[in-house]
């Protein structure tokens, strides 16, 4: 038994039904993100002076990472298509780079990003320096 419209493309809409289906995940995509970034520029320009953090990102840092990971995506569609293709040696080269940007895109984060956040934040409290953090805490 085959499902209506399957692999023909639906009279109403003229898309056959994956397609369709993945205009729809991207419409809920773009629904769910877009609330998301809302409610952050309306938290922003709510925020009083000096209580929203400045100079806490690294840009070109951030920005580095950005390209790895772009790249890793590219990698990723480039191993699909040459596994498609039947290019085996292509496909295991392209898999290779695109585990090994993903790895440098997670020491990049450990080692740079993310310790000058926790520093920064106190995500530790260290005994020396509670009594600085100890009016934030509510005990």
């Amino acid at each position: 038994m085959q499902i209506p419209y399957e692999v023909t493309a639906r009279p109403d809409t003229g898309l056959y039904n994956a397609k369709l289906g993945i205009w729809l995940f991207l419409a809920s995509e773009v629904m769910l993100f877009g609330g998301l970034f809302s409610a952050y520029v309306f938290l922003r320009l709510g925020a009083e002076d000096g209580y929203w953090p400045h100079g806490l990102l690294n840009v070109p840092v951030g920005a580095g990472n950005t390209v790895i990971l772009i790249l890793s995506s590219v990698t990723v569609i480039l191993a699909w298509m040459s596994l498609k293709m039947r290019k085996f040696w292509h496909f295991k080269l392209f898999l290779g780079l695109s585990i090994i940007l993903g790895l440098i895109f997670l020491v990049v984060k450990l080692a740079y990003e993310w310790p000058q956040k926790f520093d920064h934040f106190g995500a530790v409290i260290k005994l020396d320096a509670l009594a600085k953090y100890e009016p934030y805490l509510g005990n």
